[in-house]
């Protein structure tokens, strides 16, 4: 795992290679272990530093280092550079074929496999890659530059261009400190992330810097005035034949053993964050089933009284590591924490308003004195169909003729229903407040109401469209697809990346493996939700002793910032709202937060997620704008 860092000075205008020297030191948090450039001879009156962070992975030798060059045939030579940030995990194989085309190795790394499949195949490689990457390929001979990011966007990449530099990070932070980029913010982002809670992908917080896409491909050669982005080529789904249940839990528990046996490649030790949810607990016991060394395991703990507000994971957590035998490290969190938000809001890399972000952020730091890599469920809801909104949304369409006739008695009673009960009641009236306001009857609006925040108006409709002649299976369909494309990318993956590299580790999602996601994309909606959330995950966890842990209600990865807030230990956070200069008062009239404070502090609502969204907010926007 690395940083990517790149800078084509299309004039020769630098004199000194102190940009990319800055964005090396500016993300060395992503590879700790080893950091280099290389400054490319000039071509076409340019010039072109490619620079690396390495986090130690596979081989933890020093000719494993990058950037990392070789010539024809992958012998000693400059012809061929890469950059590369991810894991290839049909490493061995591509190698094999290599080998056998008179290619010498030199390490065990996946890097040098990556170098050589470029350098053979060219951009043709890049759908035989399964894994995650991002990655900046140089031809010296052809004077071509390419840049590619895997299909799923796990690992990001982001560029400034303009008519004398292109700058390549696989940070925001890494753009900025080269000095080259201006730093000026992207309005209509800070009104997106209002509502979504993130920025709206290719755009970023930053005018002029955008990110690459999932699955896309960045091209330049010399002499050529412009970039070119296209997406590259996709793997086609599988066929699948056999729709009952018992095929396709089969099929699936197959594909996902195979999946977390090729994530445990590591020379350093590898961990799991577990939570006692399906998604963990389900690959604890498929490796303990398949005889695999089992990983350490990480979790979040509360306190009692904070659990309730928070989640029971710990409970969960400790139940599942005593039943399959692993050694078990939780990490309380707690109030005192919040003299740590300042610093953590102000240096994410673009603000994500997701309390996720946080606790993977304090996850990932614990886990850091015993692991390098750790393994996590990420992508398993928005494939499965695991989150509430999914379930509620596929029973909207299936009962929508009625809904109509209903709508106008039923969205009154929202307003009789109180969320900010004290637990157990709190999170399912919050659910049903909150469905009865969303419910319209447009498919595409009452949709995107399950996905945003809603306090204040000028708000946009997630793109939703239904392509099929089947109306229960085409707009399900379209949501589904909109979480893996926008929702999983922009917060779940950015967060996952973002917080783990901060803290020098390296995060593995076996869910989106090349086995297991085209898989679940290429299974129907009516199949994946007729029998309930995440239904082929749940029975394939009962099925290997799992049951407990398959029947429980999803919680989430829960943050007790509620309480806190209830409690007036945010207090001191909320200050800058006397400060009419602050930049975010140019987006929320201060007496609009007031109010959401006030609402939830009395207990007449609770706006948990929308002060935390805001509060993310303001502290970034202060450290990066005032």
């Amino acid at each position: 795992m690395c940083g990517v860092n790149l800078v084509l000075d299309r004039k020769g205008q630098l004199k000194t290679d102190e940009a990319i020297r800055r964005m090396n030191a500016a993300t060395r948090h992503r590879g700790p272990d080893a950091e280099d450039y290389v400054r490319l001879p000039d071509t076409h009156s340019t010039q072109l530093f490619i620079g690396s962070n390495r986090l130690k992975i596979l081989d933890l030798g020093e000719l494993g280092n990058q950037p990392m060059q070789c010539g024809e045939q992958g012998q000693a030579g400059e012809r061929f550079t890469l950059s590369y940030n991810g894991e290839l995990y049909n490493f061995p194989e591509l190698k094999n074929e290599l080998l056998q085309k008179g290619f010498t190795f030199r390490t065990r790394t996946d890097t040098e496999v990556i170098l050589y499949a470029l350098a053979e195949w060219g951009e043709a490689a890049l759908p035989r890659f399964r894994g995650m990457f991002a990655l900046a390929f140089y031809d010296q001979q052809t004077g071509s530059l390419l840049l590619a990011r895997d299909r799923h966007g796990m690992k990001p990449l982001y560029y400034f261009n303009n008519e004398s530099y292109l700058l390549v990070s696989s940070e925001l932070r890494g753009l900025l400190a080269s000095g080259l980029v201006p730093k000026i913010l992207n309005e209509q982002q800070v009104y997106h992330y209002l509502q979504f809670k993130h920025a709206q992908k290719p755009f970023t917080f930053f005018q002029q810097v955008f990110e690459l896409l999932p699955g896309h491909r960045l091209k330049w050669t010399a002499g050529q005035p412009d970039i070119e982005i296209s997406a590259w080529p996709q793997p086609a789904l599988p066929q699948i034949t056999d729709y009952s249940p018992a095929a396709l839990l089969e099929n699936l528990e197959e594909r996902l053993t195979d999946a977390l046996f090729t994530h445990l490649q590591s020379d350093r030790p590898v961990g799991l964050f577990l939570s006692g949810g399906v998604d963990s607990t389900l690959m604890l016991a498929l490796l303990q089933k398949n005889g695999s060394q089992l990983p350490l395991c990480f979790t979040i703990s509360n306190s009692q009284e904070e659990a309730r507000w928070g989640t029971q994971d710990f409970l969960w957590a400790e139940k599942a590591a005593n039943h399959y035998g692993v050694a078990h490290f939780p990490l309380e969190i707690g109030e005192s924490l919040l003299e740590e938000f300042p610093s953590f809001a102000s240096t994410q890399d673009q603000p994500i308003g997701d309390g996720a972000a946080w606790l993977t952020a304090l996850l990932s730091r614990q886990a850091q004195k015993r692991v390098q890599v750790v393994m996590s469920g990420a992508g398993a809801d928005e494939l499965f169909g695991g989150y509430n909104r999914h379930q509620a949304f596929y029973a909207y369409l299936k009962h929508y003729q009625k809904l109509q006739w209903l709508l106008p008695a039923l969205r009154p009673t929202a307003g009789l229903i109180p969320p900010g009960l004290i637990p157990p009641l709190r999170k399912p009236f919050r659910l049903w407040k909150k469905l009865l306001n969303d419910l319209t009857p447009s498919p595409a609006q009452t949709f995107s109401n399950f996905v945003s925040f809603q306090f204040q108006d000028g708000l946009r409709q997630a793109e939703l469209h239904n392509s099929s002649c089947n109306f229960t299976e085409g707009w399900m369909q379209s949501a589904l697809q909109y979480d893996r494309q926008q929702y999983l990318v922009s917060d779940i993956l950015a967060l996952s990346d973002k917080a783990s590299m901060q803290h020098s580790v390296e995060m593995r999602m076996p869910f989106l493996s090349e086995e297991v996601a085209p898989f679940a994309e290429a299974l129907p909606p009516s199949v994946l939700m007729e029998k309930g959330r995440k239904w082929l995950l749940a029975e394939m966890l009962q099925n290997n002793g799992g049951r407990g842990y398959a029947q429980r209600k999803k919680e989430g990865f829960g943050l007790p910032f509620g309480l806190w807030v209830r409690k007036g230990k945010t207090d001191h956070l909320w200050q800058w709202l006397s400060d009419k200069n602050h930049p975010l008062q140019a987006f929320v009239e201060s007496e609009k937060i007031q109010q959401l404070l006030q609402l939830h502090k009395s207990g007449k609502e609770d706006f948990s997620q929308e002060l935390f969204s805001l509060l993310t907010l303001a502290h970034w926007l202060d450290h990066q704008f005032s």
